[in-house]
């Protein structure tokens, strides 16, 4: 399962360059991601930070390896995925998506923030996909623009969006540890 370019999934170590960034915790977020790697557990990470610092391409290196020691990967870009969805409504290849997206042993969702919020994207799609991957103890990591706690304030649409959107944190929280990735535009 994937709707990004090759490119990201096939990043080697080499490529990634943001190790050699003095401004960068390139080298300290690269090293979380190698433990990992080694030792993959049940908890993903959440990567955020600014535009272009590599975020993409360090979760597509992380794939890349997980994908070569036999386990089943996707890597989504979240909001390209909605609009995938919406462009497909009634279509069964869309539910089969969905039903990939909660069942792989690892998965990236990248630029969670990014898409254009709304209601259902947040509770129908996102919500109910990291729920369930959560009760099923699998492994899901992210790519953000934002911090958790901006991403909250993204997700509240209205007063009402609160509670929906609290334990949709919380369980992002549950599944992941956050990271920020600390660096200049490598675009």
């Amino acid at each position: 399962l994937k709707n990004v370019s090759s490119k990201i999934l096939l990043t080697k170590p080499s490529d990634l360059t943001i190790i050699k960034d003095p401004d960068s915790n390139g080298k300290a977020v690269v090293k979380i991601l190698s433990d990992y790697i080694k030792e993959p557990g049940a908890k993903g990470v959440y990567l955020y930070g600014s535009g272009g610092t590599g975020k993409s391409t360090l979760m597509g290196f992380l794939i890349r390896c997980l994908v070569t020691k036999g386990y089943q990967c996707g890597y989504i870009h979240f909001p390209t995925f909605l609009m995938d969805i919406k462009a497909s409504f009634g279509n069964e290849g869309i539910n089969n998506s969905i039903e990939l997206m909660k069942n792989l042993e690892y998965l990236v969702i990248d630029d969670v923030g990014g898409e254009n919020v709304t209601p259902w994207s947040r509770d129908e799609i996102l919500s109910s996909v990291i729920a369930y991957r959560l009760q099923n103890q699998k492994a899901t990591f992210f790519t953000s623009g934002y911090s958790l706690e901006r991403l909250k304030k993204i997700y509240t649409l209205k007063a009402s969006d609160k509670e929906n959107v609290e334990r949709l944190i919380s369980r992002m929280k549950a599944i992941s540890t956050a990271v920020e990735l600390k660096g200049r535009d490598l675009r």
